[in-house]
């Protein structure tokens, strides 16, 4: 997998300096336009043709998913502290909760309940 990372991404660079010198081309060389924008659009769609490989080779949920199937599955353990202490934000919770209820109910349902 890693010789064929290092070959797509050489022809990557390969096919940059292609468009580059197409674009250059083009700029500079008006009498051979024809040429230059033959040759960058097929740079171009050298470009397009490689560009979901080079993708799918440096994409990191790909590296992810290859490296879970091969290891065993990442599970925390207890000596792992949870993100957010559930201890402090348990009276966020309720209140939210409590005010969702009432801006819920009618009116008259509310007034009733005072």
């Amino acid at each position: 997998m890693q010789t064929i990372r290092q070959l797509l991404t050489a022809f990557s660079y390969t096919i940059a300096l292609w468009v580059v010198a197409s674009v250059v081309g083009v700029m500079a060389d008006p009498a051979r336009a024809g040429f230059w924008s033959g040759s960058l659009m097929w740079g171009v769609l050298a470009t397009l043709v490689i560009a979901p490989a080079l993708i799918v080779m440096y994409d990191p949920s790909f590296e992810t998913a290859e490296n879970d199937e091969v290891g065993p599955s990442a599970s925390p353990t207890d000596s792992q502290k949870p993100f957010v202490d559930e201890s402090r934000t348990e009276h966020v919770a309720q209140e939210s909760s409590s005010s969702q209820e009432e801006e819920s109910l009618p009116e008259w349902v509310r007034e009733q309940t005072e």
